[in-house]
């Protein structure tokens, strides 16, 4: 098992600090990302008035805005809400959260493996199913991959991608580095692999924890007005937050968070 989040031992480590280190160094923790958060939340907002006073579930341009904000970090990337791609890769992830529960039955009970027979373990677990939105997904993650390895240079490192794969180039003889294999697809395995975790906790979960804060919000609408009477009170009228701000007394604000 590859990537950040599942392995162990050095492998995890060196992956894990990798990640940390050159994502701090694309702008993670820094001004340039409140920046990006700025423009997305901007977009976001005047994407929610189109269905002010409608019944609605929260759109799915929530977790656009969140994906675009880390993206540009790790693969420079933006998309529009309409794009045709990120909605189908969004679904596509979709998918594998229905499907994906199943499989912990088999690490919990890995015997069952061996006692059923093939094509129960396949409609049970729908293992056919998971394998296509799996290929699906790297093949998504490929294509990024491909795009970076048109243009890759070391002066003009742009993202945690592009970062990745000099680090290869660099390495590809230390055989005790994590990046280092001498198979070159097994490393964009480890890449593709990496990616779906940052994916996953760039976005998704960062969105779920955002969409249930609107859902409350939405029920107590008394907590959302005290929220931005103190907002309007500490920040100027027509300013965003910035990193010095932290220090301001946002004690309510920190409370609901």
């Amino acid at each position: 098992i590859t990537g950040i989040v599942l392995p162990g031992g050095e492998h995890w480590t060196q992956n894990r600090r990798f990640a940390l280190r050159h994502l701090r160094d694309f702008g993670m923790g820094k001004e340039k990302l409140l920046f990006d958060a700025h423009f997305e939340a901007d977009n976001l907002v005047n994407d929610f008035k189109t269905i002010v006073g409608k019944p609605t579930p929260v759109p799915h341009t929530l977790l656009i805005a969140i994906l675009n904000t880390a993206w540009q970090m790790i693969a420079s990337v933006r998309y529009a809400y309409d794009d045709k791609e990120i909605n189908e890769f969004i679904e596509l992830i979709s998918e594998t959260h229905i499907y994906g529960p199943r499989l912990i039955i088999l690490d919990l009970f890995p015997w069952l493996n061996k006692i059923l027979p093939p094509f129960l373990i396949d409609f049970l677990f729908k293992h056919k199913i998971q394998a296509d939105l799996s290929d699906k997904i790297k093949a998504y993650f490929q294509k990024h991959i491909d795009n970076h390895m048109k243009d890759l240079c070391e002066e003009n490192c742009k993202d945690y991608i592009d970062a990745y794969l000099l680090e290869m180039e660099k390495q590809n003889d230390e055989l005790n580095s994590t990046l280092s294999r001498k198979d070159l697809f097994s490393t964009v395995e480890d890449l593709k692999f990496c990616l779906s975790d940052l994916f996953e906790g760039s976005s998704e979960t960062t969105s779920q924890n955002l969409h249930w804060a609107i859902l409350y919000l939405t029920k107590y609408p008394n907590v959302q007005k005290k929220l931005q009477a103190e907002i309007d009170e500490v920040l100027p009228k027509g300013f965003q937050f910035v990193m010095k701000d932290k220090t301001k007394d946002l004690g309510f604000l920190e409370k609901v968070l």
